[in-house]
């Protein structure tokens, strides 16, 4: 039944994508129902049999997200359109048995410096005073705000939308030079939900670091190692 799940939602995310064809465009409105209603179906149906399953559709209440926080704090990101359908950011931030909420306004400004940033960060020639500099410039606008409610939290979640998923929070640079995550222990997760239904603990491993593998070096591709798994696969 998961698998004719995925398969419904898949065929409805190709729907929505394409639009409406002159070959469906009479039932476009109703074919989008229909797999909607279909997938409502079956998410009932997982539900009746599945607890799990009924436990990542369950909705979670503001003190149920706060109490599953313990002492840490959460910044939940939202990306919206507003009147003039113009992309805006607002932060819900969860601390101490509190809600805050900021708005950032548009979004542009702190877009263009996430896309500056992971391309100064690929850049092999850039220095790390290059990195900082921009890292710092995003900073101040988009983290800064949130100092004045989880500034003494030791673990922060955050729950990343829309461009800020590919933003490195990590290198995030104060204004004490210092890198974010040098500060706080940080942890993406998809939904701030989660922390209500599954307590999420900080590490307390060791960590590891993979720095830009080259997975196509040739003296890794030509170790014995490398060459028995390419026998195998091509049998």
């Amino acid at each position: 039944m998961t698998g004719e799940l995925t398969s419904v939602r898949k065929e409805l995310a190709a729907l929505t994508l394409s639009g409406p064809t002159p070959e469906n465009r009479d039932r476009f409105g109703e074919m989008v129902y229909e797999l909607e209603e279909k997938i409502n179906s079956l998410q009932l149906q997982l539900g009746a049999s599945s607890q799990v399953y009924r436990q990542t559709l369950a909705q979670a209440t503001p003190e149920e997200i706060m109490d599953g926080l313990g002492d840490s704090a959460v910044v939940d990101f939202l990306a919206y359109r507003g009147d003039e359908d113009v992309l805006n950011l607002l932060a819900v931030v969860g601390y101490a048995g509190e809600w805050q909420f900021i708005d950032y306004g548009e979004m542009e400004f702190i877009r263009e410096m996430i896309v500056e940033l992971r391309e100064i960060i690929q850049d092999e020639g850039a220095m790390d005073e290059d990195i900082k500099y921009v890292a710092y410039d995003l900073w101040e606008p988009l983290w800064s705000p949130l100092m004045e409610y989880i500034g003494d939290a030791e673990s922060i979640f955050i729950v990343p939308d829309s461009v800020l998923n590919v933003l490195p929070f990590d290198v995030l640079v104060d204004d004490s030079e210092s890198y974010l995550i040098e500060n706080s222990n940080l942890r993406i997760i998809g939904s701030a939900r989660d922390l209500a239904l599954t307590p999420l603990e900080p590490s307390q491993g060791e960590m590891l670091i993979l720095a830009g593998p080259d997975y196509d070096s040739k003296k890794l591709l030509e170790s014995p190692q490398a060459r028995e798994v390419s026998h195998k696969r091509s049998r």
